[in-house]
């Protein structure tokens, strides 16, 4: 597995759940072996959940892991994710490794922040009733965590419920992605080869190549590609998204393009800022959106009302597109 990229797929290989370290992990017997903050357990269609509410306080789910783990080492995270809503809604998530050891929460602050080695922050659209299945990798390094590893922790911003959790260490074995990659040059590093820039740059951090859309009010900035030809399923199309300072809560839009045309009800999230995020958005194209059609995929920073065109605004890197669950052959 790419360690970069959030999966999103129909099951989790059995060796992994019957290696999984977390206990009661579908919260079969309730909140035991978990510590919540500000989550409850319920039944819904008889079926025991973890059940986050829209509220301001941070909430999490945290279960101690740290006597089993390995100092070093790769391993899974997966879990249901699902709403009991009847409008799908854009879930933030955060889930990995706490840093501290001692009590989950110090002084307010989740004990998570500032360490990016040991969690990943991400937001997926369009949750609904229906079940996702969130998955992705986690490496652990001497240098990510000077103190003791205690806790595996979950937290979740709006009202979503997650279930079926899976925390285990990953083996040699070379893991079968879901689907080849269907972007191209989506790290930037030949400019933007196979992309098409409006009122967008490329930048360079680091001694790596990123597209950069100004902090500029005036106009809409995007990156789009034409993609290969497709076939009718479910995608995901992930990147990793950075604000500058400057950016106050500019709006973006995802658009699944059509001979060029985007096609109605994009989807739409905000970034506020300074942050970085993943983010991972859901489509599904059907017969009609292929068949005679040439499609491809578009991001969008939306035209705002104040700003400085000479101070940065986003940086792109990382675009990914992928099947979700490939036809066998």
């Amino acid at each position: 597995m790419n360690k970069d990229i959030i999966h999103l797929r129909a099951s989790v290989p059995a060796k992994y759940r019957e290696a999984n370290l977390l206990k009661n992990a579908a919260f079969s017997d309730g909140d035991k072996d978990w510590i919540l903050q500000n989550v409850t357990i319920n039944a819904r269609e008889g079926t025991n959940r973890a059940e986050f509410t829209n509220r301001p306080e941070d909430a999490y789910v945290f279960q101690t892991v740290g006597p089993q783990m390995d100092l070093c080492g790769r391993y899974l995270v997966a879990f249901e994710i699902g709403t009991w809503q009847r409008k799908a809604n854009n879930a933030f998530l955060m889930a990995g490794v706490s840093m501290i050891e001692g009590a989950p929460i110090l002084e307010g602050v989740p004990m998570l922040a500032g360490d990016y080695n040991s969690y990943k922050e991400f937001q997926i659209t369009g949750v609904s009733s229906r079940p996702q299945l969130v998955f992705f990798e986690l490496n652990l390094t001497p240098e990510s965590r000077p103190l003791p590893l205690e806790f595996f922790v979950i937290g979740v911003t709006g009202e979503f419920w997650i279930d079926n959790l899976v925390f285990a260490k990953i083996d040699d074995t070379v893991e079968p992605e879901p689907g080849e990659e269907l972007i191209t040059n989506g790290d930037f590093e030949k400019g933007d080869d196979s992309w098409q820039f409006t009122n967008t740059d490329i930048i360079d951090v680091d001694d790596s190549l990123k597209a950069l859309m100004h902090l500029e009010a005036s106009i809409e900035q995007t990156i789009d590609q034409t993609l290969h030809p497709l076939r009718a399923g479910t995608y995901v199309l992930q990147f990793h998204l950075q604000a500058s300072d400057d950016v106050k809560d500019r709006d973006g839009r995802i658009e699944v393009l059509c001979d060029g045309q985007p096609r109605p009800n994009p989807q739409t999230f905000i970034l506020d800022a300074p942050h970085s995020r993943h983010m991972v958005f859901v489509f599904t194209l059907t017969d009609a959106d292929i068949k005679d059609h040439v499609v491809g995929v578009r991001i969008v920073k939306v035209r705002g009302t104040d700003g400085d065109p000479h101070i940065l605004g986003w940086r792109i890197d990382n675009v990914s597109l992928k099947e979700i669950e490939p036809s066998e052959a």
